[in-house]
C-alpha cells in the first residue's frame, strides 16, 4: 500500500506549495498528489482552484498575472516545471489534471524531467483526457477519478485503458475491493485523515491512501 500526500502534506503547510511538498518528502511519502491547470499562454501551473480569488478563471489569465494575484493573498504559485525540479525523482507523483490541456503538455513535462513512469500517474475526472494521455505515451499509469461507487468499475477502466480507481473513501467497502483486486485493478482513497478511517481503510487492503496528514498512515502501515 502506498502512502499520498494530499496536495503536498496540506494539513501542516499550504496546499500545493513547494513547502507542502517538501514536508511530504521530509514524513516519508510514497506519492504527493497535485492539480494542475493551464494558464492562457500555456503554462502548467499547480493550483487547485479553477479561478482566483478575483474570481478571474485560471486558464483565462496568464502565469505573471496570475503570480502577481495570488501574491496578494500571501500564496505563492508554483509552475510544474518548479515542483518536479523540486522532488527531483525522490518520490512519486500524482497528477490531477483540473482544466482543459493538451496531453502534450502534461507528458512534455514529464519527459522533460526524466520522471520515471513506474512513479508517475495521471489522474482526473475529465475520462477522455484521460484516453488522449495514454494514447500518446502508453507507458504513462493513469487514475480515473469517480464521484461514486460504480456497479460495473471495468467497463470504464477497459474504455480509458486504465488500472487504477480513485475515489472518495466512503464509498468503499470489502467487496468492491475485492472485485476490483480480482479484476487485477487497484483502489486509492481520498481524502483518509483520522486514524480510525485510516486503519479500516489499511484493514480493507486498499491500494493506496490519500491523506492532508500523510505521517499518520504511517502510524499503522505494515
Amino acid at each position: 500500500m502506498i502512502i499520498i500526500g494530499h496536495r503536498g502534506a496540506c494539513g501542516y503547510e499550504r496546499e500545493n506549495t513547494i513547502k507542502s511538498f517538501e514536508k511530504a518528502i521530509e514524513i516519508g511519502v510514497d506519492y504527493v498528489e497535485l492539480d494542475v491547470q493551464k494558464t492562457v499562454d500555456d503554462e502548467i501551473v499547480v493550483f487547485h482552484d479553477k479561478r482566483t480569488f478575483d474570481n478571474i478563471p485560471i486558464e483565462d489569465i496568464s502565469l505573471s498575472r496570475l503570480k502577481q494575484e495570488l501574491l496578494k493573498e500571501g500564496i505563492i504559485v508554483p509552475t510544474l516545471d518548479e515542483v518536479l525540479e523540486c522532488i527531483n525523482g525522490r518520490i512519486g507523483v500524482n497528477m490531477e489534471i483540473k482544466s482543459r490541456m493538451p496531453a502534450g503538455l502534461i507528458i512534455e513535462k514529464i519527459k522533460k524531467y526524466k520522471c520515471d513512469l513506474d512513479k508517475v500517474i495521471v489522474s482526473s475526472f475529465m475520462h477522455d483526457l484521460l484516453l488522449e494521455v495514454k494514447r500518446s505515451e502508453p507507458h504513462i499509469k493513469t487514475g480515473v477519478l469517480l464521484t461514486s461507487r460504480l456497479l460495473d468499475p471495468f467497463d470504464i477502466l477497459n474504455k480509458l485503458q486504465s488500472r487504477i480507481i480513485i475515489q472518495n473513501y466512503e464509498f468503499i467497502d470489502k467487496d468492491y475491493i475485492d472485485m476490483l483486486h480480482k479484476g487485477n485493478a487497484e483502489i486509492f482513497v481520498w481524502t483518509v485523515n483520522e486514524l480510525q478511517d485510516i486503519k479500516n481503510m489499511i484493514d480493507l487492503k486498499v491500494d493506496g491512501i490519500i491523506s492532508d496528514f500523510p505521517d499518520r498512515i504511517r502510524t499503522f502501515k505494515r
